[in-house]
């Protein structure tokens, strides 16, 4: 993104020293970030959804998870369909030189990601009743906190992703003023997919 896509220097900069296909290349990057983040933030959760229903198998537990999962698909399938017809023609998101017409950019920005904290809420909150009653030993239950741990540090990197896109110099000087929402975009699916794999943990710490 830095060397082919111009991110951290200001778009002016880019067009006086000639370098404008690098502006055209950081939006084409950033079409593609948008279906990756929606993949790569949907099934890590929903790995932890799974490992819920494998240990707390009430049926109100698993109706809960049911339900935050379903919106989980729902907010990612959402997410790329918005993101795929936005800008008509599709090519109209990084070539403003060709006929065409864009929604609300901004706004598509800003509130896809609100569904996404509301179920990283729930899936921090969820298990905590249910792990105080758990009848595990001790090292299991500090394994499965440090996992809902890991969570919540997902729900913080979504909160600081989604306050980005409300600041109105990103979208001024998208090339110089991306580097923060970069940063998010690839620290929080990070923090989830380390979340979802903090169980398989224990059988290589039994291995070494």
């Amino acid at each position: 993104m830095v060397k082919i896509g111009g991110a951290g220097r200001h778009m002016v900069a880019l067009a006086f020293t000639g370098e404008t296909d690098k502006i055209v290349t950081r939006f084409k990057i950033d079409k593609a970030e948008q279906y990756i983040y929606m993949a790569s933030v949907t099934f890590p959760k929903l790995a932890i959804l799974t490992l819920y229903m494998r240990i707390f198998s009430t049926r109100v537990y698993r109706n809960l998870a049911y339900g935050t999962g379903a919106v989980i698909v729902a907010t990612c399938v959402a997410g790329m369909i918005s993101s795929s017809v936005i800008c008509r023609p599709f090519a109209y998101n990084w070539n403003k030189g060709i006929p065409g017409t864009c929604g609300d950019v901004k706004a598509s920005y800003r509130y896809i990601g609100i569904p996404g904290i509301i179920t990283d809420v729930v899936m921090v909150v969820l298990p905590l009743p249910a792990l105080y009653r758990l009848q595990v030993a001790t090292h299991m239950k500090i394994g499965l906190l440090a996992t809902f741990i890991a969570g919540g540090f997902g729900l913080v990197t979504s909160i600081l992703r989604t306050a980005t896109f409300f600041e109105e110099d990103l979208f001024k000087d998208p090339t110089y003023n991306c580097v923060r929402t970069i940063t998010w975009t690839i620290v929080e699916p990070s923090v989830y997919l380390m979340a979802a794999c903090m169980p398989s943990f224990r059988a290589l710490k039994r291995r070494f």
